[in-house]
């Protein structure tokens, strides 16, 4: 059916695909979805991905065009906050459906700025003095950050600084446990009895895993680095745990050692994690969108670098390989590890020709005879291997970047806007409490289940289904704990919303239109209409006029 509709929009001047969006019941929303299924049957169709891609920009331009005509009525915020059939917000619709010229249109930012301050009228040296005190004083972001009876909490730009400080909070642990030299343990204590900065940290760890568990964190972009400091920290543990079991001796601190280079692995990736929170900063922002991008060009070439380093390794191991049983091996030197190192420290200009080990130093020949032309065929590799590497493949990689940066640059302001109005959307619709709080805040729920139910966890009818379902809760707020709270059904919400328009069921119910109802869709597309028979019939006087004066110069 899409590439019927193509076939004969492209025959009659799209016309077919704009009837088509203009005679549903919500023709923004068919325009949204349709751009969506052009670009993704793109990914699928290369041989006519080009024209697809093409429908899928015309289907979003008429998005944009209608929204226009919405933000002129004033309909903008009820429009974006309208659900479909599904319980999801438009907006989120939009997010799904990767619009972002869409989301860059300024009635969606005006939206956006308005909900990311919560009404806020606040200069920006407030915000920045309210995240200094949230590390300075800690008792401060404990308060903002509970789910408490407080309006601030539950302003986005509030949640994102309080989990912002519990990020930071995270790199001060893993400084004192593995980069730090810090006097925190008991003396005549065994190295194997975790300090107190370390049990700090395993506490902290836990309360990220298990936001990882029940939030519906977006792992785009850079978010899928947390997981990945969760797997190095917790490979970090066992090694703590498998020397204390089953080591002794040396070994012990070899296990210790390792433990921290893996934390401080995930160190490192915290700190990157940085650009993902400044996401909302128009300065920082379009920056992290095009390291972002870089770096997946630098993964590219990697796997094509690693192709030709190993290749050329091999063959040096190969040149430097003696053919006489009786002359000793060098493994340790000429072998293939030993020549990857030597190739690619060269890249960066560490080695040269000289570098390269000779025969007469390396090998003890006794009765066995040495080529002689064995460095000669050494050094014509290592020749070639600079060429192609260093003249040929660190030049595409430069190449890739220029192209890469030019093409972000130009569109940074919209990426930008969007990755904006997703860091918005999750902060708002994820009212998850920051790490190890959440810890506390969960097991406050589960006892006060249990309290209320007296220790039965099997029972199935814990009250009333409340008619209100506060969006607000991380599982449970504790504002919101009632006894007419199926509370049980909150938490089966909760724990199957790993899908955006599961995760919107929670906020659906304080939405009072559907986006076939929010809008006057049918006035809408008249004016669409008029605009667009207005703006063709310039266009054909203006031609019309141009061929006038063509025949009158003529004649």
């Amino acid at each position: 059916f899409i590439f019927d509709l193509m076939s004969c929009g492209k025959s009659h001047n799209n016309q077919v695909i704009i009837d088509f969006i203009m005679t549903s019941a919500a023709p923004i929303y068919t325009a949204v979805k349709l751009s969506r299924q052009f670009k993704e049957i793109s990914h699928k169709e290369k041989e006519r991905a080009q024209e697809l891609v093409t429908m899928s920009k015309f289907c979003e331009n008429i998005a944009c065009e209608l929204l226009q005509l919405t933000t002129a009525d004033g309909n903008t915020k009820t429009l974006l906050k309208a659900t479909d059939d599904s319980e999801t917000r438009f907006l989120d619709v939009l997010l799904d459906c990767q619009q972002k010229q869409v989301i860059a249109h300024p009635a969606v930012q005006k939206y956006l700025s308005f909900t990311w301050k919560g009404g806020l009228k606040w200069s920006n040296w407030k915000y920045l003095a309210l995240m200094v005190s949230f590390i300075i004083c800690p008792v401060i972001w404990i308060y903002l950050s509970l789910p408490l009876k407080n309006k601030y909490n539950k302003i986005p730009i509030i949640r994102l600084m309080s989990h912002l400080a519990s990020h930071i909070f995270l790199i001060i642990w893993y400084l004192f446990v593995c980069a730090i030299q810090l006097e925190d343990r008991f003396p005549n204590v065994s190295v194997l009895v975790p300090k107190w900065s370390e049990i700090i940290l395993l506490i902290w760890l836990s309360g990220y895993l298990l936001t990882e568990l029940t939030s519906t964190r977006d792992h785009s972009g850079l978010g899928w680095i947390y997981i990945i400091v969760l797997v190095f920290s917790f490979a970090a543990i066992m090694a703590h745990v498998v020397a204390g079991l089953f080591l002794t001796g040396a070994s012990v601190y070899q296990a210790l050692y390792a433990r921290n280079m893996l934390f401080g692995i995930a160190m490192m990736l915290c700190f990157i994690l940085l650009l993902d929170y400044f996401t909302f900063h128009h300065l920082f922002g379009p920056w992290g969108i095009i390291i972002r991008d870089l770096m997946k060009d630098l993964l590219r070439f990697l796997v094509v670098l690693s192709i030709f380093v190993v290749g050329f390794a091999a063959m040096m191991a190969t040149a430097y390989k003696p053919v006489d049983p009786r002359i000793k091996s060098t493994e340790t030197i000429t072998g293939i590890a030993a020549m990857f190192e030597l190739l690619f420290f060269s890249l960066f200009g560490l080695n040269e020709l000289s570098h390269l080990p000779e025969p007469q130093n390396i090998y003890s020949a006794g009765n066995g005879t040495i080529p002689s032309g064995i460095f000669t065929a050494v050094k014509f590799v290592f020749g070639i291997y600079n060429v192609i590497s260093i003249i040929v493949l660190i030049n595409l990689l430069i190449a890739m970047m220029s192209d890469t940066y030019q093409r972000i640059q130009r569109q940074s302001d919209v990426e930008w806007k969007f990755g904006r109005a997703k860091l918005i959307s999750s902060m708002q619709r994820n009212a998850t409490t920051p790490a190890p709080l959440n810890l506390f805040v969960k097991s406050y729920e589960y006892l006060r289940i249990l309290f209320r139910n007296k220790c039965n966890v099997c029972v199935t009818d814990l009250g009333q289904t409340s008619d209100v379902d506060v969006p607000d809760a991380d599982v449970w707020s504790m504002d919101s704990l009632a006894p007419n709270n199926n509370v049980i059904r909150n938490f089966m919400r909760r724990r199957s919303s790993a899908h955006p328009n599961v995760a919107n069921l929670r906020m659906s119910q304080q939405f009072s239109s559907t986006i076939t109802e929010a809008v006057d869709w049918k006035k809408i597309v008249r004016r669409f209409n008029e605009i667009r028979e207005g703006s063709l019939g310039d266009i054909s006087s203006h031609a019309t006029n141009e061929l006038n004066s063509k025949h009158e110069n003529n004649g």
